[in-house]
């Protein structure tokens, strides 16, 4: 079969030499080995390495390649068993094959075998795991093989033509192998198996005087596909176009004749090398490398855009200028401009600059255009914007001429300041977005209701209503005044606190009158200082300041004369001896307070121990009384002598002057103390030897209980003395 597929390469040959006397067939071949001389352990991946064909040498007609599998067996093995084997060998299946580009295999198979032929016989395990001795067996073997794959066909054949001149291509080279020991069940055994590889490829190709070339892009250096290159010579044109590696050839030209060859220039792109066509003489061999490079022209693009918003900012003028000149042009209605038809180069471009903007982002200059395009070089512009408000009378909730509002950015410098006009209006403009402080110079006479500073954050609108409001400082005044006469009390404390707790104090002046200016809208509460002698007749209530001034508010005082605090204590027992109470009977007792003075009474504090009272009347009237009822009964304890107890009552007048009075009742008590005994015996008569029990009855015949009991009979002495 291999010699068949040779002969039909020789009479293909000779076909092909015999259609045309221009045709010049040759070939070239190529030699690569894998782990040789000694070959590499099996199982083992490597690559045969070989060359792509090279157009410039002509055009590929086919394609030989052939490669070899020589593998080499080590073997030793011993019986593990207890009884001889009978017909022992060993083998190994070695494989291979190479992958072709098209991924077709290349097998190849070799068999080693120790022995080489036919069997062994051993023994019985020796004892000694040695692979020596009867027990053991081992051998050598060698052998290779070898195959081939022929290429005709061009889907096949130019898979092996190369783009740039050196590069080459891998063909895996994949081994496998099967190892074992027959003849036995037991075996330990050491096989080693070795293989490498040889392999040539063999190119066939025609290199009928050609004339070929590349064109090539001048910036990345990549092929030009579909361009026109035209060849002439005195009496003809050729024409060709190339093809995707941008390679293109004219062959069957005539020998020792000089050739012109030119490219056909596309549109937006300008010549490199060579300026104008090659000139070129044919003498015998093909002429390669007749080269064209071009250069693309480029464009440089970007966008105007509003920072905040990202809309497009149409009618703005780009400027694009490099060492040769300059050129504008404005905006379209999306914001893109675009300049084309440029060569690589450094370029700058800048904008417009325009009133009520700032640039956010600009293009990073000079700009470099290489060997594609550049977009995206875009300017973005801020819209500056404005804080604008009102100055407010909280309480008349008009507007406040003639205040300064200062505007700071966020590191604390003043950016702007406007004076309020025309119904309290103010606006600072011409600010970036950022975090800003709105403030008011706070003028006398007046309180902020707002913060006198206000952070204001402007994104991409104004800000609108930053509003301060201030309300006016008021006044709270009134008169210390005598009862008697209207005279008016000069040098009096007055106290004023708000409804947070703060405090301040004023002296009432020669005519009595006092004042407190400079206070916010609120609520407040006024008291005097009290002073021994005096009383109050009359205080202003909660004072609500609103938006005007409060007057009136007058503390009325009169002094304290005839204070008096009476109390009297009285019960239905007692007190005289012939009203006694007895041993459980109950003592209703009367207790009166009254107010006998002509100022009125406060805290008044009514108590008596015995009976358990404890009353507090929050004040008493002039000629005013109360009347308290309390019950106690009578105990033994209590009858020793007579029940005394004392009722107490303390007030305190206008003046803070106190007052301590008391009133006491005493009962007489009585009581019966009697006793009554009770002599029995059990028999009436005795004799002599007889016993005779008797039994003592005592009574109580009182109304008190009585103790130290004790019993004696003259006869019988001491009876009991428990009780």
């Amino acid at each position: 079969m291999r010699h068949w597929r040779i002969l039909l390469i020789s009479i293909f040959i000779i076909a092909i030499l015999s259609t045309s006397s221009m045709a010049a067939i040759r070939t070239v071949t190529y030699a690569d080995s894998l782990f040789t001389p000694d070959g590499e352990y099996v199982d083992w991946n490597s690559n045969h390495i070989f060359p792509y064909f090279d157009p410039a040498m002509g055009r590929l007609i086919s394609v030989y390649f052939s490669a070899t599998l020589n593998a080499t067996l080590y073997g030793e093995a011993e019986n593990k068993a207890a009884s001889p084997v009978q017909n022992a060998w060993m083998n190994v299946d070695t494989n291979m094959y190479v992958e072709m580009l098209n991924g077709q295999h290349l097998p190849l198979e070799v068999l080693l075998r120790v022995p080489k032929t036919g069997t062994v016989s051993v023994g019985a395990f020796d004892g000694t795991w040695d692979f020596l001795g009867p027990s053991a067996f081992n051998g050598t073997d060698a052998n290779d093989t070898w195959d081939d794959i022929f290429y005709i066909n061009p889907a096949d054949v130019n898979d092996y033509v190369g783009t740039t001149p050196g590069d080459t291509f891998n063909l895996p080279a994949v081994t496998s192998a099967i190892s074992q020991v027959r003849g036995g069940g037991s075996w330990w055994s050491i096989i080693t198996t070795l293989a490498w590889s040889n392999a040539t490829i063999t190119y066939t190709y025609d290199d009928s005087r050609c004339l070929s070339g590349y064109k090539l892009d001048g910036c990345t250096g990549l092929p030009l596909s579909g361009w026109k290159i035209k060849v002439n010579n005195s009496t003809q044109e050729w024409n060709t176009t190339t093809d995707g590696n941008g390679f293109w050839r004219i062959c069957n030209l005539e020998n020792n004749e000089t050739y012109t060859v030119c490219e056909v220039l596309q549109p937006g792109w300008a010549k490199t090398s060579p300026m104008g066509c090659h000139t070129v003489p044919l003498a015998g061999i093909n002429i390669t490398n007749i080269n064209f490079t071009n250069q693309k022209m480029y464009c440089i693009s970007g966008y105007k855009k509003d920072n905040c918003t990202g809309a497009p900012l149409s009618g703005w003028n780009i400027t694009l200028q490099n060492a040769t000149g300059a050129t504008s042009q404005l905006t379209g209605p999306d914001g893109k401009y675009q300049f084309c038809n440029l060569k690589p180069g450094d370029y700058t471009i800048t904008e417009e600059a325009r009133a009520g903007y700032i640039p956010f982002s600009v293009v990073a200059n000079p700009v470099t255009l290489n060997c594609s395009n550049i977009t995206n070089q875009n300017f973005t512009n801020q819209k500056l914007l404005c804080i604008n408000g009102t100055k407010i009378n909280n309480c008349t909730k008009l507007g406040l001429d003639g205040w300064t509002v200062i505007v700071k950015n966020s590191a604390g410098v003043e950016v702007g300041r406007n004076i309020t006009t025309g119904g309290g209006y103010w606006k600072v403009c011409d600010l970036a977005p950022d975090l800003y402080y709105a403030s008011e110079i706070l003028q006398p006479g007046w309180k902020n209701v707002t913060s006198l500073e206000i952070p204001v954050r402007l994104g991409c609108n104004n800000a609108t209503d930053v509003n301060f409001r201030n309300t006016p400082l008021l006044c709270i005044s009134g008169h210390k005044k005598n009862t008697c006469g209207q005279f008016n009390l000069s040098n009096w404390t007055i106290v004023l606190t708000n409804s947070l707790g703060g405090a301040m104090s004023a002296l009432t002046n020669e005519t009595g009158y006092y004042q407190f200016c400079g206070l916010p809208p609120g609520i407040y509460n006024l008291s005097e200082e009290s002073k021994e002698g005096w009383s109050l007749v009359s205080a202003p209530q909660q004072v609500t300041l609103n938006c005007s001034n409060t007057s009136g508010m007058d503390f009325v005082n009169s002094e304290c004369c005839g204070s008096s605090l009476k109390i009297n204590k009285t019960a239905d027992f007692g007190p005289s001896p012939a009203n006694p109470a007895g041993v459980n009977q109950a003592i209703n007792y009367t207790i009166i307070v009254e107010n006998a003075g002509n100022e009125t009474l406060y805290q008044v504090n009514v108590t008596d121990d015995k009976l358990g009272l404890r009353e507090q009347i929050a004040s008493l009237l002039p000629g005013e009384f109360r009347i308290f009822n309390a019950r106690y009964v009578v105990a033994e304890i209590d009858l020793c002598g007579n029940i005394t107890n004392i009722a107490w009552a303390n007030a305190t007048d206008p003046c803070s002057k106190a007052f301590h009075v008391s009133a006491s009742w005493s009962v007489p008590t009585n009581y019966t103390a009697a006793i009554e005994i009770d002599k029995r015996a059990d028999v009436s008569s005795a004799r002599i030897g007889d016993v005779i029990n008797y039994t003592y009855t005592v009574t109580n015949t009182g109304d008190v209980n009585l103790s130290g009991l004790k019993i004696e009979d003259d006869r019988l002495g001491l009876i009991d003395e428990r009780v």
